[in-house]
C-alpha cells in the first residue's frame, strides 16, 4: 500500500511537471495589431493579421469619448472564426475626442491603444473638424471661457491638383457650442484647410477626403 502510494505521488508530480511545463513554453501568437485614425479626423481603422500564416480568432473594441471625458458610442467585432486577418472602418460616431481600441487574439490582449483627434484645445476653446461618411465637412467648437467669443472660420477646398474648388467664410460670436455643417461641397474636393480664428488667434486645421 505504502508503495502504492509513493507511485500515485510520484505520478502526480510528474503529470504536474509536464502540465508547468506545457504552459511555460506555450508561445504568444505572431500577429500584427494597430488601428489608427483615417485622414477624414473621422473613421477609425483597425486591422490584425497573422505573421506566420496561422489561423486566430480576432476580437476588436472601440469606446469613444467626447473632450470632456463622457463615453460617446462603441463599436466592437466579436466574431471568433478562425482568420488570417480581420480589418474593420468604422464611420458610424460622430463627435468624438479620444477613442481607446482594444485588440485580442485568441482571447489575449495585443494591443491598447488611445488615439485622439486631430483638434485644438487651447484656452477654453475646443476646435475640430472631420468629414462624414458622405464627405460633407463638419467644423466644430466648444467656448467654455466667460463671455462671449468671436470666431471666424474660413473653409478652402483644392482638387487633386491643388486647385481651389470651393471656399466658404463662416462667423460669428458665441458662448457655448458651435457646429458648422457644408454640405454642398463639389464633389471633386480633395483636400481642405480649415483656419479658425478665435479672438484674433489663428488655428489651422487640414483635412483629406477619403474615398469609399
Amino acid at each position: 500500500m505504502k508503495l502504492l502510494k509513493k507511485f500515485g505521488l510520484a505520478l502526480f508530480s510528474m503529470m504536474l511537471f509536464c502540465g508547468i511545463s506545457v504552459t511555460a513554453f506555450a508561445s504568444t501568437a505572431d500577429v500584427h495589431a494597430d488601428a489608427y485614425v483615417d485622414d477624414n479626423n473621422s473613421d477609425i481603422v483597425a486591422s490584425m493579421k497573422s505573421r506566420d500564416g496561422e489561423e486566430h480568432s480576432f476580437r476588436i473594441y472601440a469606446t469613444y469619448y467626447d473632450h470632456r471625458g463622457r463615453q460617446v458610442g462603441r463599436n466592437k467585432i466579436e466574431d471568433d472564426s478562425l482568420v488570417t486577418s480581420r480589418e474593420v472602418t468604422w464611420c458610424n460616431i460622430r463627435d468624438w475626442d479620444r477613442v481607446n481600441v482594444l485588440m485580442f487574439c485568441d482571447g489575449e490582449l495585443m494591443k491598447n491603444k488611445d488615439i485622439k483627434r486631430l483638434a485644438f484645445d487651447d484656452n477654453g476653446v475646443y476646435m475640430t473638424c472631420y468629414v462624414d461618411d458622405d464627405n460633407n465637412i463638419t467644423a466644430k467648437m466648444n467656448f467654455e471661457r466667460k463671455g462671449d467669443t468671436n470666431y471666424k472660420v474660413k473653409l478652402v477646398c483644392k482638387d487633386q491638383n491643388g486647385n481651389e474648388v470651393y471656399s466658404d467664410v463662416n462667423k460669428d460670436t458665441s458662448s457655448g457650442e458651435v457646429t458648422i455643417d457644408w454640405t454642398l461641397i463639389p464633389k471633386n474636393w480633395k483636400s481642405a484647410t480649415l483656419q479658425y480664428r478665435i479672438d484674433g488667434e489663428l488655428y489651422t486645421l487640414g483635412l483629406t477626403k477619403v474615398n469609399k
